[in-house]
């Protein structure tokens, strides 16, 4: 099945393998955040998303309208991805619609990579705060209304403190008139059918399959390097997502078909090739699987009474993990 993509594609888009996907997706891009969400809501949206594998619904409508308010699973989306002003809501977010890291603004203007400044990422918070959805999660939990109206303010690297105008990058967005959208309907707008939106699903999707996007990023210590050939590979996956409508069994199925699912685990990461592997080797092994040319050696899950024996084996003891005596 690996070697037909088509097949591939039909198996996924089956209802239970769509409801499965949709269930493990939701989990990565919230970080987890779907356990905070009543069983109703949290069978609702995966039902809805599920739907979208399976080709019966638009992703990238069904995806904004979760994130502008018009919709019924709306609250639900935005309680999975945190709290108003939480930093890892902002960033996941941000990450999951436009592909953008705002690690490293939150506190100062882009040192390394881009040309993002801090004030971009508080008016992509101070957005989100002032938002429809963001309303109707408060009224969902209780919370108080007066708070999502207050201001955010922020401080400058001089101790200075600025109010958040809220809006959206430009640059995030791809824009061609230059002007940032401040409302968030008028941000669902400018996503619907968008570049910028294709590239963060397909690096959700790819992170979902291998563990990690397929754009690098230098603020992690695990990262997929910059080089022509996975740039390629991303910008073919984008074009063809958007070309199909966002169908996303068709680019699962794409991703999985890739040469990179039959990789083979380097030989200096093998259970016999550990022993005698040099430093070197074992770095140029970590490198490949960093760059998607090889894998990890699939590990049993042990225990902690087992993790326990191996450490002190390793030692050169002969303690009994289950009555330790020091």
């Amino acid at each position: 099945m690996l070697l037909d993509p088509e097949s591939m594609q039909a198996y996924l888009a089956g209802t239970p393998s769509a409801k499965q996907l949709a269930i493990a997706w939701l989990r990565q891009m919230t970080n987890g955040g779907i356990g905070r969400l009543q069983e109703d809501d949290l069978v609702s949206l995966v039902n809805e998303l599920a739907n979208c594998i399976e080709g019966k619904r638009s992703l990238d409508r069904t995806l904004l309208s979760w994130i502008e308010g018009q919709n019924p699973r709306s609250a639900a989306f935005h309680q999975a991805f945190g709290s108003v002003g939480r930093v890892s809501t902002v960033n996941h977010l941000a990450k999951l619609t436009m592909n953008v890291d705002l690690r490293c603004i939150r506190c100062h203007d882009s040192k390394i990579e881009g040309t993002d400044r801090q004030s971009d990422y508080w008016g992509f918070a101070a957005l989100l705060k002032s938002g429809s959805a963001t309303h109707a999660v408060a009224e969902t939990s209780g919370s108080n209304q007066s708070d999502l109206s207050t201001p955010i303010f922020y401080e400058l690297l001089d101790g200075r403190q600025r109010i958040a105008d809220p809006s959206v990058s430009s640059r995030w967005l791809g824009t061609a008139d230059g002007q940032p959208v401040r409302s968030v309907k008028e941000w669902a707008d400018a996503l619907s059918g968008s570049r910028s939106l294709a590239n963060g699903v397909v690096n959700s999707l790819w992170e979902l399959v291998y563990g990690m996007p397929l754009e690098g990023r230098v603020v992690d210590p695990v990262t997929a390097p910059h080089d022509a050939i996975l740039d390629g590979i991303q910008d073919r996956l984008v074009s063809d997502l958007m070309e199909s409508d966002f169908n996303i069994a068709r680019s699962l199925a794409l991703m999985i078909g890739t040469p990179v699912a039959r990789r083979a685990v380097p030989e200096a990461l093998n259970d016999d090739g550990q022993v005698v592997a040099s430093s070197r080797s074992r770095a140029e092994a970590i490198h490949a699987i960093n760059a998607f040319a090889a894998s990890l050696p699939i590990k049993k899950r042990l225990s902690v009474k087992q993790r326990v024996d191996q450490v002190t084996r390793a030692m050169g003891t002969t303690l009994n993990s289950g009555n330790p005596s020091f």
